[in-house]
């Protein structure tokens, strides 16, 4: 990949608002959040800007394209995601 993701952040510290435990947790704060989408804007505008690299609603399909790439690579042996296999060059 072109751009390196650093994948050690704490959840808890990184992302900003409220953190649900349950389903019900979860529909309440995507109902408020519908309500006024203003709580912790900043404070996600920011985290938005560290983990993509593109704002051009296109982001779902670009990992789309690169899971499928990733998938079909491990087939291709000259890919850089194949499997390193030994190769055996003495024919008996």
């Amino acid at each position: 990949m072109a751009r390196e993701m650093f994948c050690n952040f704490d959840y808890m510290s990184i992302t900003p608002g409220p953190k649900c435990w349950d389903w019900h947790g979860v529909a309440l704060w995507i109902k408020r959040f519908c309500e006024d989408s203003t709580p912790y804007l900043e404070e996600r505008l920011k985290l938005k800007k560290l983990f993509h690299e593109f704002d051009d609603g296109h982001n779902s399909e670009r990992v789309d394209a690169a899971i499928k790439e990733l998938f079909l690579g491990l087939e291709d042996p000259n890919s850089e995601f194949a499997y390193e296999t030994p190769v055996r060059t003495d024919q008996h």
